[in-house]
C-alpha cells in the first residue's frame, strides 16, 4: 500500500507554533519513507514526523528535515498498529513572504509480509553459512 500527502505550511509559522497534521495510514510495516521538498523553499521549511509522543524522523530531538528541490528517501521497518496507524506531521515555516508544500509517502506493508521476508532471509543466511554457498 502506498500513501501519498500533502501539506502546506503557511509562510511565519515559527517552530514554536509548528502546524500538526495527523497522517492516517494503514496497520503494517512503514518500509519506505520520503519527504519532496519542491522548489522553492530554500530550507526554511522543516519537517519532523512523530508517532504518538516520540519524534521518530529524523530520530534525534531537535533534528528536523529541510531542503529545497529534493526527495529525502529512506527504507525501514516501523510498525503500525490498530488503532494507533497514524502518524503526525509537526511542520514550521519561516519564510515571511511565502506558503511552501511538503510531499510526504509511505509504503507500507503486512505485517505478515514483513514476517515472512525476514524468516526467509534468515534461513538464506543459514543455508549459505553451512553449505558455504
Amino acid at each position: 500500500m502506498f500513501f501519498d500527502f500533502s501539506i502546506t505550511i503557511p509562510f511565519s509559522t515559527t517552530r514554536a507554533a509548528w502546524q500538526e497534521t495527523v497522517l492516517k495510514l494503514s496497520d503494517g510495516v512503514i518500509h519506505h519513507v520520503e519527504v519532496g521538498f519542491p522548489w522553492g523553499p530554500a530550507g526554511l521549511v522543516n519537517i519532523t514526523l512523530w508517532h504518538m509522543d516520540h519524534q521518530i524522523w529524523p530520530l534525534n530531538p531537535g533534528g528536523a528535515f529541510n531542503s529545497d528541490e529534493e526527495v529525502i528517501t529512506w527504507e525501514d521497518r516501523y510498525e503500525l498498529k490498530v488503532p494507533f496507524n497514524w502518524l503526525k506531521a509537526r511542520c514550521w515555516n519561516t519564510d515571511d513572504t511565502f506558503d511552501h508544500t511538503v510531499e510526504l509517502r509511505f509504503a507500507i506493508l503486512p505485517a505478515e509480509e514483513i514476517a515472512v521476508g525476514s524468516l526467509l532471509d534468515r534461513l538464506t543466511n543459514l543455508f549459505k553459512k553451512v553449505f558455504r554457498a
